[in-house]
């Protein structure tokens, strides 16, 4: 037994299932449709038939679908056209994103910075603003001596009149 998967009609994966390891291709998965109106007429046509009136409601798919798809679909009609002309082509190669690449990085998780990096960024930012503290501290002070050298030389002028 190997791995297959149900689709719907748009392509569109819905679940995997089981087929025989020797079953290869997509097959329809089709649903016996009663008609309501004119019942003996479907009767009628039926047996001229010896069919049962059928829908396709969905396809297995027994081709192998590649890792790393988001929402997968596959491509029905591009694959049974590419076989008509080429019996051996790959059909892993119709299965593609159901989604936009857009979507797809929308989905995955945006990358968190790293608490040491960011605690070694935040202790290097607070030791420069001590550092420039320090600087205008000691421009400062030096600013203070200088207005005191002035006002007590000033003072001393006051005095020597």
């Amino acid at each position: 037994m190997k791995e297959a998967f149900i689709i719907d009609l748009q392509g569109k994966y819905i679940e995997p299932t089981l087929v025989m390891d020797s079953v290869a291709g997509v097959f329809d998965i089709v649903e016996t449709v009663s008609t309501d109106t004119d019942t003996n007429k479907g009767q009628a046509q039926q047996l001229k038939s010896n069919q049962p009136n059928t829908k396709v409601r969905g396809y297995t798919v027994a081709i192998s679908m590649p890792e790393g798809l988001y929402e997968p679909q596959f491509d029905v009609a591009g694959y049974r056209d590419a076989i008509k002309l080429d019996p051996t082509t790959n059909g892993s190669t119709f299965w593609k994103n159901g989604l936009t690449q857009a979507e797809i990085e929308a989905l995955k998780p945006q990358p968190q910075p790293n608490p040491v990096e960011t605690l070694g960024q935040q202790l290097v930012a607070r030791e420069l603003e001590v550092m420039e503290l320090k600087n205008q501290n000691a421009t400062q002070g030096t600013a203070l001596v200088a207005m005191e050298l002035r006002l007590l030389k000033l003072e001393g002028m006051g005095t020597n009149v």
